[in-house]
């Protein structure tokens, strides 16, 4: 490796360039699928982290994470009540101050909440924004009461 020492003058010419670093993101997928040659776990990268990372913290209940018990966002535990103005607010207060205080890469954008009574479950479609990338991203959840 060679070392170049410039003067002061030809410093002057140089334009700085500056180019944005992007970060890796990369998670475990809980569903423990195997790469089909390597038989190696195939972890998510980027954008598919992000989503599940929303979507777990999304489906975690108060105090189930041991040791970290401000950590869920108890919308599990709203689908029992009944479906009305009140109730779909609380999700949304719910998932809004999950996403905001526990999640540090994503903007949330939207939250919309579709009954669906009768198939006893919920529909949540959250939009983010997630850091460094142009476009809004989609992440859809499927809540059904299984008790």
């Amino acid at each position: 490796m060679s070392t170049q020492i410039l003067s002061d003058k030809s410093l002057e010419n140089e334009r700085a360039s500056v180019v944005a670093r992007t970060r890796d993101f990369s998670d475990l997928d809980l569903r423990f699928k195997a790469h089909p040659n390597l038989g190696d776990l195939v972890p998510l990268r980027d954008i598919a982290a992000i989503k599940n990372s929303v979507r777990n913290l999304i489906l975690t209940g108060y105090g189930e994470r041991l040791f970290q018990p401000t950590i869920g966002c108890g919308i599990t535990d709203q689908l029992f009540e009944n479906f009305n103005p009140v109730t779909v607010a609380a999700m949304n207060e719910s998932i809004a101050r999950t996403i905001r205080y526990h999640e540090p890469r994503v903007a949330l954008a939207n939250i919309s909440i579709t009954d669906k009574s009768d198939e006893n479950a919920v529909f949540v479609s959250v939009t983010v924004k997630i850091l460094n990338v142009p476009d809004l991203v989609d992440i859809d959840i499927y809540l059904e009461r299984i008790r």
